[in-house]
């Protein structure tokens, strides 16, 4: 994910960067710096869904925003935020899919690792 567009999710939600760093408990330099990035690191996504209290599939663009409302009128019922049933299943499966992708890309590096080395002991390469 692309740190601007990570700004613009916050910026939709309403919240500022220094709002989201202080929450974070970084400086609002290095959150600036986190973002400022082509691929915004995973573990800051779902920190960031934490503490904004959306699915982290909202960040990528799988989940819609979890709503900030309240149920009115005789028997309303509200199925929001954190922690019910439907949020906490979804979150779930977000994060064992998250988790995959941080395995897939340790894969990917040890490949391109093995690979480089590979190159460099071809004869006639340095």
């Amino acid at each position: 994910m692309q740190g601007k567009t990570l700004k613009n999710a916050l910026r939709e939600l309403g919240f500022t960067q220094t709002e989201i760093a202080s929450r974070l408990g970084i400086s609002q330099q290095t959150f600036n710096s986190a973002l400022g990035v082509d691929d915004v690191r995973t573990s800051l996504v779902e920190n960031i869904a934490e503490v904004t209290g959306q699915p982290v599939g909202y960040f990528y663009g799988l989940a819609p925003a979890a709503p900030i409302a309240s149920a009115s009128g005789k028997g309303s019922t509200a199925v929001a935020g954190n922690g019910n049933q439907v949020n906490s299943t979804a979150d779930k499966f977000l994060a064992e899919i998250s988790a995959q992708r941080r395995m897939t890309e340790k894969s990917q590096d040890q490949i391109d690792r093995l690979l480089d080395i590979i190159d460099r002991l071809k004869p006639g390469t340095k």
